[in-house]
């Protein structure tokens, strides 16, 4: 008994089909080819090509030397040998990394940069100068605390 019939609003029940089967192949017959015969070279023809092929490695050797070479350069100009350093910065009592370029002493990188620590050296001294106002204050007027 089919129990969905029952049920106001139910779908129908699906219809039973066979499953879909492929159609038969039809059989190709091979391709022919022909087979490649060795081809006979002349001596002298050989030799000459492999003075070429030496020839040809000589001068593709030379040019990836010198483009390693130029390549070489470019890297050393990009990523120039660094010295590296590690400072307690004075004012603001902060440990301070500097990667410093050896040619020149220049800094390449330095963390926290130069504007933090110039803003942490302005806040301390903020923070030191309000703590004096704080205590000035108090000297100056004793209030109540008595409800």
């Amino acid at each position: 008994m089919d129990i969905s019939s029952n049920i106001a609003g139910a779908p129908p029940p699906l219809a039973v089909t066979k499953p879909a089967t492929a159609p038969a192949r039809e059989s190709v017959p091979p391709v022919a080819t022909e087979t490649s015969r060795p081809k006979s070279v002349p001596a002298e023809t050989a030799s000459d090509k492999a003075s070429e092929r030496r020839d040809d490695k000589a001068e593709a050797k030379a040019d990836r030397d010198s483009v390693g070479q130029e390549k070489s350069s470019r890297i050393a100009s990009i990523n120039p040998q660094l010295d590296r350093l590690f400072e307690v910065e004075p004012e603001t009592e902060t440990l301070v990394f500097k990667a410093i370029n050896s040619d020149d002493g220049d800094v390449v990188r330095q963390v926290p940069e130069d504007i933090i620590l110039k803003l942490r050296a302005a806040y301390h001294d903020s923070k030191s100068s309000l703590d004096t106002k704080v205590t000035d204050t108090e000297e100056r007027q004793p209030f109540d605390r008595t409800a």
